[in-house]
């Protein structure tokens, strides 16, 4: 959406040199996102006030803002103004531009600026302790059962890293672009705790593989703001206090440095890209998310999230998670 915050008619002329509706819809079908474009003229104070205004209705959405200042006559008289605008709104770029020409080829480029500075950076991200927890609560504890555990990655999306145990790789005859891994395992009841799990003679709590991301994920972001709030939203994930007290310890360090942590929660594309099948387990819950740095960007909270019910009886859980920088 364009505020054109003193409309002119040379300015709403040049608007029809750009398709913004599709340009807004590429932009939130590829980022998740909304983008407010502010045109603010730096000769006019009622100019400032309207995108003000615009930036209060939606400051609730998830919208991200780009200010476009244009100074077409008259002298700069709110400069400064528009920079704390810039702040208050947390829009990432202020291009201030000086006739039709200018202002014609920002629009044109809009996309790549607004990408360039304001989308965080997924590529080549690593996805790190996605583990497979197996569950058999009505088992006869000490008694060893044979299954196969199987991953299947669409590596345009996402590649192997390390493992532990080590994973075994076979060749996808069906489809080049899908790489496929196996453990061999043994597995016992533990109750209502995690199966122990047995492979080459040793026992391990559950199965660990890492991933190096080479396309971002899509999914819904959110602000958590503290690793207090990260737990609650975990819970409603579906994880017990075990997982929760397992996944947070282990990121507690990269947590810590965001002023507010931002979560993007991603469902389908992950199930559909990342596929995991383990023989004689058919219910599994699969969390898995994103954080980033939310400080001043303004997403809906963890109460927006549905609490999920979690599996009961035999079952699998899988979580996992990467920085968005």
């Amino acid at each position: 959406m364009i505020i054109n915050t003193c409309p002119v008619k040379t300015l709403t002329d040049l608007k029809t040199s750009i398709d913004l509706d599709d340009l807004q819809t590429q932009i939130q079908n590829e980022y998740g996102t909304k983008i407010m474009i502010y045109l603010i003229n730096l000769s006019d104070i009622k100019s400032l006030e309207y995108a003000q205004t615009a930036f209060k209705m939606i400051k609730e959405t998830n919208t991200r803002g780009v200010i476009v200042c244009y100074q077409l006559y008259g002298e700069n008289n709110i400069f400064d103004q528009v920079q704390q605008f810039q702040k208050d709104s947390n829009s990432k770029l202020n291009v201030l531009i000086k006739g039709m020409e200018e202002y014609n080829a920002v629009l044109l480029n809009i996309k790549d600026l607004f990408v360039e500075i304001t989308i965080p950076n997924y590529r080549e991200c690593p996805c790190r302790k996605p583990i497979i927890l197996l569950y058999d609560e009505n088992g006869t504890k000490g008694v060893k059962t044979k299954t196969t555990a199987t991953l299947t990655l669409n590596t345009h999306k996402i590649e192997i890293g390390e493992t532990f145990p080590q994973i075994k790789e076979f060749q996808n005859q069906e489809n080049k672009n899908e790489k496929r891994y196996k453990w061999e395992l043994e597995y016992s009841s533990n109750g209502r705790l995690a199966c122990d799990i047995f492979l080459c003679d040793r026992k391990y709590s559950y199965l660990f593989w890492e991933g190096r991301i080479n396309q971002y994920f899509e999914g819904t972001d959110i602000e958590v703001g503290s690793i207090e709030n990260l737990c609650v939203l975990l819970k409603r994930l579906g994880l017990n206090e075990y997982e929760i007290n397992d996944f947070v310890v282990y990121w507690m360090g990269e947590m810590k440095c965001f002023k507010s942590i931002g979560v993007r929660i991603v469902g389908e594309e992950y199930e559909k890209e990342v596929k995991l099948a383990v023989d004689g387990f058919s219910a599994m819950r699969r969390v898995f998310i994103g954080m980033f740095e939310a400080d001043g960007i303004h997403l809906k909270g963890i109460e927006s999230v549905k609490q999920i019910e979690r599996p009961i009886g035999k079952y699998i859980i899988e979580w996992g998670a990467f920085i968005i920088h």
